[in-house]
């Protein structure tokens, strides 16, 4: 599964509408998230992957997910904070892709 499959699914879990656009003079090819529901140019960036709020965020659609393995198996990857995060932030966002692909299997 390639990363911008991983962030559709995910996004569909979380019960997110998105799209990719092309926002050349800030960030280039964009993941976004719509934040006003009907507004067509009511869309922020969005990418779990890198970003340790929308991860976070990501988490909390789905009260049911257990962070603690997660964590302890990314305590015990490395030593270091960064890679630390990036671990966490993938894990997430792979569960949630899971998710979104089981939705996505049953419609």
């Amino acid at each position: 599964m390639t990363d911008r499959e991983m962030l559709e699914l995910a996004a569909k879990a979380a019960g997110y509408v998105v799209r990719w656009y092309d926002d050349s003079l800030a960030y280039g090819p964009t993941f976004g998230i719509e934040v006003e529901p009907g507004n067509p140019s009511g869309f922020e960036p969005w990418n779990p992957l890198e970003d340790d709020g929308d991860a976070f965020r990501l988490a909390l659609c789905r009260p049911g997910l257990d962070l603690t393995w997660v964590i302890t198996e990314a305590w015990q990857a490395s030593d270091d904070e960064a890679e630390r995060a990036a671990y966490v932030r993938r894990a997430i966002t792979e569960t949630l892709a899971r998710i979104g692909k089981a939705m996505q299997e049953k419609h």
